[in-house]
């Protein structure tokens, strides 16, 4: 489901002093829309963990978009069909700012999408991550390059 126009502008109320907090100026080269799908997923697939687990789950986006098996860009990996849980499930992708806890997860994944973007890959280029709640069929396959929090995370052999 791609964001509404209202929705991406709402993400710069927080947009632009977590890019001033890293040390980076606003322009036009970068796309609001990409960072609020980005955002998005760390909030619906990391909220809970630590903060570079977060970081982590956005590296991971990013390292699809990096390579040619994904599409290239962030939307496009966010949204592609069954890659990531909560974009099936059947609940509401809606994020309610009005209670404070929901609001500071939603700050901090806008900063961690925007971290995720321009910090070293802390993940040793992994693609895949699951829950240590879980254990996928395609793990076999994979080799582990870090455990952060409640996730390990992959790279293919």
């Amino acid at each position: 489901m791609e964001p509404s126009m209202s929705i991406v502008w709402a993400v710069m109320a927080v947009f632009s002093p977590v890019l001033l907090n890293l040390g980076m100026v606003e322009d036009d080269n970068i796309d609001r829309e990409e960072i609020y799908c980005a955002a998005q997923n760390i909030y619906f697939e990391s909220r809970g963990e630590p903060d570079i687990g977060q970081v982590a789950v956005g590296q991971v986006v990013m390292n699809r978009v990096r390579s040619n098996r994904w599409p290239n860009t962030i939307c496009g990996v966010v949204w592609q069909e069954k890659q990531f849980s909560w974009t099936h499930d059947g609940k509401s992708d809606r994020i309610s700012l009005l209670n404070s806890i929901n609001r500071e997860s939603w700050i901090k994944s806008v900063y961690y999408a925007v971290t995720a973007l321009h910090e070293n890959d802390i993940t040793n280029g992994a693609t895949h991550y699951h829950s240590i709640n879980v254990t996928p069929y395609w793990a076999r396959y994979m080799e582990v390059t870090a455990m952060i929090g409640n996730h390990i995370f992959y790279r293919e052999r």
